[in-house]
Protein backbone atom coordinates (compact mmCIF):
# COMPACT_ATOMS: atom_id res chain seq x y z
CA UNK A 1 0.00 0.00 0.00
CA UNK A 2 1.66 3.17 -0.64
CA UNK A 3 2.10 5.32 2.31
CA UNK A 4 0.37 8.56 2.89
CA UNK A 5 2.60 11.41 3.21
CA UNK A 6 3.08 13.28 6.14
CA UNK A 7 0.91 16.59 6.75
CA UNK A 8 2.91 20.12 6.23
CA UNK A 9 4.22 21.06 10.09
CA UNK A 10 4.38 24.53 8.79
CA UNK A 11 1.41 25.46 6.36
CA UNK A 12 1.30 28.28 4.40
CA UNK A 13 -1.68 30.61 5.42
CA UNK A 14 -3.74 31.69 2.49
CA UNK A 15 -5.08 34.75 2.17
CA UNK A 16 -8.93 35.09 3.07
CA UNK A 17 -11.69 34.83 0.01
CA UNK A 18 -13.48 38.00 0.03
CA UNK A 19 -17.19 37.09 0.03
CA UNK A 20 -19.55 37.66 -2.83
CA UNK A 21 -21.60 40.43 -3.41
CA UNK A 22 -24.93 38.85 -2.31
CA UNK A 23 -27.34 40.80 -4.70
CA UNK A 24 -24.74 39.49 -7.36
CA UNK A 25 -25.97 36.13 -6.64
CA UNK A 26 -29.36 36.09 -7.67
CA UNK A 27 -28.70 37.91 -11.21
CA UNK A 28 -27.82 35.51 -14.23
CA UNK A 29 -23.82 35.42 -15.09
CA UNK A 30 -24.38 35.36 -18.61
CA UNK A 31 -23.28 38.72 -20.01
CA UNK A 32 -25.67 40.73 -22.26
CA UNK A 33 -28.69 38.91 -20.53
CA UNK A 34 -32.22 40.46 -21.10
CA UNK A 35 -34.53 40.20 -17.82
CA UNK A 36 -38.09 40.70 -18.59
CA UNK A 37 -40.25 41.57 -15.47
CA UNK A 38 -44.20 41.87 -15.69
CA UNK A 39 -45.89 44.45 -14.25
CA UNK A 40 -49.09 45.30 -15.64
CA UNK A 41 -49.60 48.84 -14.93
CA UNK A 42 -47.60 51.89 -16.35
CA UNK A 43 -45.06 53.06 -14.40
CA UNK A 44 -45.61 57.08 -14.89
CA UNK A 45 -49.29 57.21 -13.65
CA UNK A 46 -51.58 56.40 -10.68
CA UNK A 47 -55.11 56.94 -10.56
CA UNK A 48 -55.02 57.39 -6.97
CA UNK A 49 -51.95 59.27 -6.43
CA UNK A 50 -53.43 62.18 -8.99
CA UNK A 51 -57.01 61.95 -7.85
CA UNK A 52 -55.24 63.21 -4.14
CA UNK A 53 -52.90 65.23 -5.77
CA UNK A 54 -56.10 67.07 -7.72
CA UNK A 55 -58.18 66.80 -4.32
CA UNK A 56 -55.24 68.77 -2.39
CA UNK A 57 -54.82 71.23 -5.34
CA UNK A 58 -58.88 71.76 -5.53
CA UNK A 59 -58.75 72.39 -1.28
CA UNK A 60 -56.19 74.53 -1.59
CA UNK A 61 -57.20 76.95 -4.38
CA UNK A 62 -60.31 76.78 -2.50
CA UNK A 63 -59.50 78.28 0.43
CA UNK A 64 -57.12 80.93 -1.18
CA UNK A 65 -60.69 81.80 -3.26
CA UNK A 66 -62.13 81.79 0.24
CA UNK A 67 -59.37 84.19 2.34
CA UNK A 68 -59.42 86.21 -1.29
CA UNK A 69 -62.76 87.23 -0.73
CA UNK A 70 -63.01 87.69 2.83
CA UNK A 71 -60.01 89.39 3.10
CA UNK A 72 -58.87 91.29 0.48
CA UNK A 73 -56.59 93.63 1.96
CA UNK A 74 -54.13 91.22 2.79
CA UNK A 75 -53.45 90.22 -1.02
CA UNK A 76 -52.27 92.46 -3.58
CA UNK A 77 -54.68 93.28 -6.64
CA UNK A 78 -52.08 91.60 -8.90
CA UNK A 79 -53.06 88.25 -7.09
CA UNK A 80 -56.60 88.47 -7.41
CA UNK A 81 -56.44 88.35 -11.34
CA UNK A 82 -58.03 84.76 -12.38
CA UNK A 83 -54.39 84.26 -14.40
CA UNK A 84 -52.19 84.61 -11.79
CA UNK A 85 -54.89 83.51 -8.83
CA UNK A 86 -55.04 79.85 -10.94
CA UNK A 87 -51.23 79.85 -12.02
CA UNK A 88 -50.51 80.09 -7.96
CA UNK A 89 -53.64 77.73 -7.08
CA UNK A 90 -52.07 74.86 -9.60
CA UNK A 91 -48.21 75.25 -9.31
CA UNK A 92 -48.26 76.16 -5.68
CA UNK A 93 -49.03 72.15 -4.15
CA UNK A 94 -47.14 70.70 -6.96
CA UNK A 95 -44.24 72.83 -6.11
CA UNK A 96 -44.26 71.24 -3.07
CA UNK A 97 -45.45 67.78 -3.44
CA UNK A 98 -42.71 67.49 -6.07
CA UNK A 99 -39.38 67.27 -4.38
CA UNK A 100 -41.12 65.49 -1.95
CA UNK A 101 -42.14 62.33 -3.97
CA UNK A 102 -38.83 62.78 -5.46
CA UNK A 103 -37.16 62.05 -2.39
CA UNK A 104 -39.23 59.75 -0.51
CA UNK A 105 -39.26 57.38 -4.34
CA UNK A 106 -34.78 57.46 -4.26
CA UNK A 107 -34.75 56.58 -0.74
CA UNK A 108 -37.00 53.21 -1.41
CA UNK A 109 -35.48 52.21 -5.00
CA UNK A 110 -32.07 52.50 -2.84
CA UNK A 111 -34.28 50.32 -0.08
CA UNK A 112 -35.94 47.80 -2.47
CA UNK A 113 -32.77 47.25 -4.76
CA UNK A 114 -30.86 45.78 -1.47
CA UNK A 115 -33.49 43.08 -1.21
CA UNK A 116 -32.60 41.07 -4.44
CA UNK A 117 -30.39 38.82 -2.45
CA UNK A 118 -33.48 37.31 -0.76
CA UNK A 119 -36.29 37.95 -3.01
CA UNK A 120 -35.07 37.92 -6.61
CA UNK A 121 -34.39 40.46 -9.34
CA UNK A 122 -38.30 40.07 -10.60
CA UNK A 123 -40.37 40.38 -7.29
CA UNK A 124 -37.68 43.23 -6.23
CA UNK A 125 -38.31 45.33 -9.21
CA UNK A 126 -42.23 44.27 -8.91
CA UNK A 127 -42.06 45.94 -5.39
CA UNK A 128 -40.37 48.94 -6.83
CA UNK A 129 -42.59 49.72 -9.29
CA UNK A 130 -45.54 49.40 -6.68
CA UNK A 131 -43.82 51.65 -4.50
CA UNK A 132 -42.88 54.37 -7.05
CA UNK A 133 -45.48 54.22 -9.28
CA UNK A 134 -47.02 57.66 -10.22
CA UNK A 135 -45.11 61.02 -10.16
CA UNK A 136 -41.65 61.28 -9.92
CA UNK A 137 -41.37 57.20 -10.55
CA UNK A 138 -38.18 57.88 -12.52
CA UNK A 139 -36.83 59.08 -9.42
CA UNK A 140 -37.45 55.67 -7.49
CA UNK A 141 -35.71 53.41 -10.69
CA UNK A 142 -32.47 55.62 -11.23
CA UNK A 143 -31.82 55.41 -7.24
CA UNK A 144 -32.19 51.45 -7.71
CA UNK A 145 -30.00 51.30 -10.99
CA UNK A 146 -27.44 53.21 -9.25
CA UNK A 147 -27.42 50.76 -5.89
CA UNK A 148 -27.03 47.84 -8.42
CA UNK A 149 -24.13 49.22 -10.12
CA UNK A 150 -22.55 50.29 -7.05
CA UNK A 151 -22.24 46.41 -6.14
CA UNK A 152 -21.21 45.47 -9.11
CA UNK A 153 -23.84 44.65 -11.59
CA UNK A 154 -22.39 45.96 -14.56
CA UNK A 155 -24.58 44.37 -17.73
CA UNK A 156 -27.41 44.23 -16.54
CA UNK A 157 -31.06 44.99 -18.83
CA UNK A 158 -34.38 45.55 -17.96
CA UNK A 159 -37.28 45.64 -19.85
CA UNK A 160 -40.18 46.37 -17.10
CA UNK A 161 -44.07 46.32 -18.81
CA UNK A 162 -46.98 43.63 -19.71
CA UNK A 163 -46.43 40.12 -20.22
CA UNK A 164 -47.61 40.32 -23.70
CA UNK A 165 -45.12 43.26 -24.68
CA UNK A 166 -42.34 41.35 -24.34
CA UNK A 167 -40.72 40.71 -27.53
CA UNK A 168 -38.16 38.53 -28.36
CA UNK A 169 -35.07 40.64 -29.16
CA UNK A 170 -32.63 39.01 -31.58
CA UNK A 171 -29.08 41.07 -30.93
CA UNK A 172 -27.32 42.80 -33.93
CA UNK A 173 -24.60 40.64 -34.93
CA UNK A 174 -23.32 42.65 -37.71
CA UNK A 175 -21.56 46.62 -37.30
CA UNK A 176 -23.57 49.10 -37.86
CA UNK A 177 -22.81 53.06 -38.18
CA UNK A 178 -24.43 55.06 -35.41
CA UNK A 179 -27.68 55.79 -36.02
CA UNK A 180 -30.56 57.78 -34.35
CA UNK A 181 -32.95 55.99 -32.12
CA UNK A 182 -35.80 58.42 -34.02
CA UNK A 183 -38.89 56.17 -35.14
CA UNK A 184 -39.34 59.81 -37.60
CA UNK A 185 -36.54 57.93 -39.32
CA UNK A 186 -37.51 55.68 -42.58
CA UNK A 187 -35.67 52.33 -42.31
CA UNK A 188 -36.28 52.20 -37.96
CA UNK A 189 -39.45 50.16 -38.27
CA UNK A 190 -37.62 48.12 -40.41
CA UNK A 191 -34.77 47.37 -38.67
CA UNK A 192 -36.69 47.05 -35.35
CA UNK A 193 -38.72 44.10 -36.45
CA UNK A 194 -35.55 43.02 -37.85
CA UNK A 195 -36.34 42.99 -42.24
CA UNK A 196 -33.51 44.98 -42.36
CA UNK A 197 -30.77 44.13 -44.67
CA UNK A 198 -27.56 43.79 -44.11
CA UNK A 199 -26.74 46.32 -46.89
CA UNK A 200 -29.02 48.85 -45.49
CA UNK A 201 -27.66 48.25 -41.84
CA UNK A 202 -23.80 48.79 -42.74
CA UNK A 203 -25.02 52.18 -44.71
CA UNK A 204 -24.97 55.96 -43.13
CA UNK A 205 -27.01 57.02 -40.54
CA UNK A 206 -30.43 58.03 -42.36
CA UNK A 207 -31.02 61.93 -43.01
CA UNK A 208 -34.03 64.03 -41.72
CA UNK A 209 -34.62 64.49 -44.91
CA UNK A 210 -36.03 61.07 -45.49
CA UNK A 211 -38.14 61.69 -42.59
CA UNK A 212 -41.81 62.57 -43.25
CA UNK A 213 -44.40 65.00 -41.54
CA UNK A 214 -46.29 62.06 -40.45
CA UNK A 215 -43.97 59.73 -39.00
CA UNK A 216 -42.79 62.63 -36.78
CA UNK A 217 -46.78 63.43 -35.61
CA UNK A 218 -46.68 59.60 -34.74
CA UNK A 219 -43.71 59.58 -33.14
CA UNK A 220 -44.20 62.44 -30.82
CA UNK A 221 -47.76 61.20 -30.16
CA UNK A 222 -46.75 57.78 -29.00
CA UNK A 223 -43.76 59.11 -26.98
CA UNK A 224 -46.36 61.37 -25.37
CA UNK A 225 -48.67 58.15 -24.32
CA UNK A 226 -50.90 57.93 -27.32
CA UNK A 227 -54.06 59.40 -29.60
CA UNK A 228 -55.71 60.12 -26.11
CA UNK A 229 -53.30 63.45 -25.97
CA UNK A 230 -55.06 64.67 -29.16
CA UNK A 231 -58.58 63.60 -28.44
CA UNK A 232 -58.06 66.14 -25.13
CA UNK A 233 -56.53 69.26 -27.37
CA UNK A 234 -58.32 69.36 -30.24
CA UNK A 235 -61.69 69.68 -28.70
CA UNK A 236 -60.71 72.55 -26.10
CA UNK A 237 -57.99 74.21 -29.05
CA UNK A 238 -61.43 73.86 -31.66
CA UNK A 239 -64.13 75.60 -29.15
CA UNK A 240 -61.56 78.39 -28.69
CA UNK A 241 -60.94 79.29 -31.99
CA UNK A 242 -64.27 79.63 -32.66
CA UNK A 243 -64.82 81.83 -29.73
CA UNK A 244 -62.54 83.76 -31.28
CA UNK A 245 -63.85 83.60 -34.82
CA UNK A 246 -67.36 84.99 -33.26
CA UNK A 247 -65.64 87.74 -31.63
CA UNK A 248 -63.73 88.59 -34.73
CA UNK A 249 -60.58 89.08 -32.31
CA UNK A 250 -57.55 87.46 -31.33
CA UNK A 251 -58.20 86.48 -27.61
CA UNK A 252 -55.57 84.78 -25.00
CA UNK A 253 -57.01 81.31 -24.61
CA UNK A 254 -57.01 80.71 -28.62
CA UNK A 255 -52.99 81.99 -28.87
CA UNK A 256 -52.44 79.50 -25.81
CA UNK A 257 -54.24 76.35 -27.21
CA UNK A 258 -53.16 76.40 -30.67
CA UNK A 259 -49.26 76.06 -29.39
CA UNK A 260 -50.49 73.94 -27.48
CA UNK A 261 -51.49 71.68 -30.28
CA UNK A 262 -48.68 72.80 -31.92
CA UNK A 263 -45.97 71.40 -29.40
CA UNK A 264 -48.22 68.29 -28.56
CA UNK A 265 -47.95 67.49 -32.42
CA UNK A 266 -44.66 68.43 -33.60
CA UNK A 267 -42.47 68.99 -29.95
CA UNK A 268 -41.05 65.42 -29.00
CA UNK A 269 -40.81 65.43 -24.42
CA UNK A 270 -38.50 66.95 -23.24
CA UNK A 271 -36.61 65.74 -20.37
CA UNK A 272 -33.13 67.33 -19.20
CA UNK A 273 -31.96 70.64 -19.21
CA UNK A 274 -30.33 70.56 -22.35
CA UNK A 275 -31.20 69.48 -26.14
CA UNK A 276 -29.82 65.67 -26.91
CA UNK A 277 -29.74 63.47 -29.34
CA UNK A 278 -29.25 59.09 -29.01
CA UNK A 279 -27.97 57.11 -30.93
CA UNK A 280 -27.65 53.08 -31.22
CA UNK A 281 -24.15 51.72 -31.67
CA UNK A 282 -22.99 47.62 -31.30
CA UNK A 283 -22.99 47.13 -27.26
CA UNK A 284 -24.10 50.53 -26.31
CA UNK A 285 -25.90 53.84 -27.11
CA UNK A 286 -24.29 57.18 -27.60
CA UNK A 287 -26.06 60.21 -26.27
CA UNK A 288 -25.22 63.47 -27.80
CA UNK A 289 -25.90 66.63 -25.74
CA UNK A 290 -25.91 70.42 -25.62
CA UNK A 291 -26.87 73.48 -23.83
CA UNK A 292 -27.43 76.46 -24.65
CA UNK A 293 -24.13 78.55 -24.23
CA UNK A 294 -21.86 75.54 -26.07
CA UNK A 295 -21.06 75.66 -29.46
CA UNK A 296 -20.11 71.87 -30.23
CA UNK A 297 -21.73 68.88 -28.86
CA UNK A 298 -20.80 66.85 -26.34
CA UNK A 299 -20.27 62.71 -26.51
CA UNK A 300 -20.85 60.02 -23.78
CA UNK A 301 -20.73 56.84 -24.59
CA UNK A 302 -22.56 54.05 -22.91
CA UNK A 303 -21.13 50.21 -22.94
CA UNK A 304 -22.99 47.43 -21.96
CA UNK A 305 -20.74 46.29 -20.03
CA UNK A 306 -20.17 49.21 -17.71
CA UNK A 307 -23.96 50.52 -17.43
CA UNK A 308 -27.14 49.08 -16.40
CA UNK A 309 -30.27 49.81 -18.41
CA UNK A 310 -33.97 50.03 -18.03
CA UNK A 311 -36.82 49.80 -20.24
CA UNK A 312 -40.29 50.18 -18.82
CA UNK A 313 -43.76 50.93 -20.20
CA UNK A 314 -44.88 54.56 -18.66
CA UNK A 315 -47.31 55.45 -19.97
CA UNK A 316 -50.35 54.68 -22.76
CA UNK A 317 -47.77 54.21 -25.28
CA UNK A 318 -44.78 55.52 -24.40
CA UNK A 319 -41.89 54.42 -22.73
CA UNK A 320 -39.17 55.21 -20.78
CA UNK A 321 -35.54 54.11 -20.49
CA UNK A 322 -33.01 55.00 -18.01
CA UNK A 323 -29.16 54.17 -18.77
CA UNK A 324 -26.69 54.39 -15.75
CA UNK A 325 -22.79 53.86 -16.06
CA UNK A 326 -20.28 55.04 -13.11
CA UNK A 327 -20.43 59.15 -14.74
CA UNK A 328 -23.51 59.59 -15.80
CA UNK A 329 -27.36 59.03 -16.27
CA UNK A 330 -29.00 59.15 -19.47
CA UNK A 331 -33.45 59.20 -19.88
CA UNK A 332 -35.86 59.55 -22.58
CA UNK A 333 -39.21 58.72 -23.29
CA UNK A 334 -39.40 56.48 -26.30
CA UNK A 335 -41.63 54.61 -28.44
CA UNK A 336 -41.84 50.62 -28.23
CA UNK A 337 -40.39 50.23 -31.66
CA UNK A 338 -37.70 52.61 -30.32
CA UNK A 339 -36.87 50.43 -27.60
CA UNK A 340 -37.03 47.27 -29.51
CA UNK A 341 -34.18 48.73 -32.11
CA UNK A 342 -32.03 50.26 -28.78
CA UNK A 343 -32.21 46.83 -27.21
CA UNK A 344 -30.92 44.97 -30.58
CA UNK A 345 -28.28 47.32 -30.50
CA UNK A 346 -27.34 47.57 -26.72
CA UNK A 347 -27.43 43.47 -26.52
CA UNK A 348 -25.46 42.96 -29.45
CA UNK A 349 -22.40 40.48 -28.75
CA UNK A 350 -20.42 43.10 -31.09
CA UNK A 351 -18.21 45.67 -29.15
CA UNK A 352 -18.85 49.43 -29.41
CA UNK A 353 -16.67 51.47 -31.30
CA UNK A 354 -13.93 53.32 -30.07
CA UNK A 355 -14.89 57.01 -28.80
CA UNK A 356 -12.21 58.36 -31.33
CA UNK A 357 -14.60 56.94 -34.36
CA UNK A 358 -17.61 59.11 -32.88
CA UNK A 359 -15.93 62.48 -33.80
CA UNK A 360 -18.56 62.76 -36.61
CA UNK A 361 -21.14 63.26 -34.07
CA UNK A 362 -19.31 65.96 -32.54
Amino acid sequence: MPSTPPANPNPVPQPPVAPASPLREQLPAAPGALIDVYFPHALGHSAFQTSAILLLVMILGGLAALAAIALPSLFPAALVTIPVAMLITVFGPLLLIGPLLRARNRRRGEVIACTVARDGIGPAMTALCRAVRGWAAEHGCISALRTLLSVGHQGLTLRIGKSEEARPIEPLIWPIEPRPLDEAYTSLLDDATGAADATRVHGKMTSLAHSDLARVIRRNVRRKGGWWLILIFVPLWAFNVLDALARWRITLPAVLWTAALVAALFVGPIRGRAAEQWFIVPGGMVRRKASPFQKRWSLHLFERSKSVLCAVRWFGQSWLILVQDGHETARRNATRDEVTLLLRAWLSPLPPPPVERLSDLE
